[in-house]
């Protein structure tokens, strides 16, 4: 963590304005890399040791998700790291444990002793869960296969676990652990949703060799018709709803045959995602991004689905873009998000779905 924030510190505090005619103190501009290697040779020994606990996992994502050396062309591969983070999970049991808190969800009433006993998992699943984020964005940024053994997830238990009782005081610490927590359940199921865009543009492009490589697919897709519309149309609709569920504000207006109905709405987690909602609107789009720029691998005859999904690209890479600037231009808030979501938007042109040599038909 010392290391993170060792990368942001010269840069923020040179464009922070002094409080009360103070600055921050300056550090020496060896301190960042001194910190970096530190905190490599940290994550190395986790390789050559056979003991372990839930923090070394954590640890490891951290350095998953911010790149100690941005611009230098080294540093980590995200996606490798992820991969050894998944793996020393396993070796403490995580699945299990999660195995467990997901059957006492399920069999339990809210405010029940069992129910109470979930708190005991409360940070086995919170890890476990970011693991799983950063595996799904960082497979479909690169291209990457993902990890198919470590599927189980419950978001859902774990997100009504941390709903129950009263909301706390705005600031407090326990509004921050919630804002983050809410914030990690809809990215895990924005990131689902993404796992199924890596499993259609598979389909797509070579269904018997995908079936094989995972024979999952084979009942995933029964019935289904491969069509790129098809795909279009499942995960826009899914993204949408997703969406509505998560980050939409705004109203819903219907006509009617008398008259023009306005209804203020405001999506059912918004309110408890706090400073992490324009974060989530970027995954958002940037999962908009990634599943209508498919269309460019499909050949050219006009088609109105194909302009709108063009049309759906466009919004959202310019959405985009504006998020960033605005945040440049106010609280530099996006320049401290993780590399994982700002390194898969960069890559997805050319790396999100499997290359198809010629094009696939409407």
């Amino acid at each position: 963590m010392i290391a993170i924030a060792a990368r942001f510190y010269s840069r923020y505090n040179a464009r922070r304005p002094p409080i009360g005619g103070k600055a921050l103190l300056h550090i020496d501009p060896s301190v960042p890399v001194h910190l970096a290697n530190l905190a490599e040779a940290h994550l190395s020994h986790t390789l050559l040791r056979r003991r372990y606990a839930l923090t070394d996992v954590q640890a490891i994502l951290l350095l998953a998700a911010w790149n100690l050396r941005p611009g230098s062309g080294s540093g980590l591969d995200a996606w490798v790291v992820t991969g050894h983070a998944a793996r020393v999970s396993r070796r403490l049991g995580v699945h299990k444990i999660l195995a467990q808190a997901a059957e006492t969800a399920r069999n339990s009433e809210q405010g029940s002793p069992r129910w109470a006993k979930l708190e005991a998992f409360i940070p086995q699943w919170r890890t476990w869960l970011c693991w799983f984020t950063f595996d799904g964005f960082l497979s479909l940024g690169f291209g990457r296969p993902q990890s198919t053994q470590f599927e189980t997830v419950d978001e859902y238990g774990f997100l009504q676990m941390r709903l129950q009782g009263p909301l706390p005081w705005p600031g407090s610490a326990s509004s921050q652990a919630l804002y983050g927590d809410v914030y990690i359940a809809g990215q895990v199921q924005l990131a689902q949703i993404g796992r199924d865009l890596i499993n259609w543009g598979e389909m797509l492009a070579d269904p018997e060799k995908a079936i094989y490589g995972d024979p999952r697919l084979a009942d995933i897709f029964r019935d289904t018709e491969l069509s790129v519309k098809t795909m279009f149309s499942d995960l826009n609709t899914r993204l949408d709803e997703w969406c509505r569920l998560w980050v939409w504000t705004g109203e819903f207006s219907e006509t009617s045959s008398h008259n023009l109905l306005i209804v203020s709405l405001g999506s059912t987690y918004a309110l408890y995602l706090g400073p992490s909602a324009r974060v989530a609107r970027l995954q958002a789009e940037h999962m908009r991004l990634c599943l209508n720029s498919y269309v460019l691998k499909v050949g050219t005859e006009k088609d109105e689905a194909i302009g709108q999904c063009l049309r759906n690209a466009l919004n959202a890479a310019v959405s985009t873009i504006q998020t960033h600037h605005e945040s440049s231009q106010t609280d530099f808030g996006l320049s401290f998000a993780t590399d994982v979501s700002t390194l898969c938007m960069l890559l997805f042109f050319s790396s999100v779905l499997p290359y198809s040599p010629k094009p696939i038909v409407c």
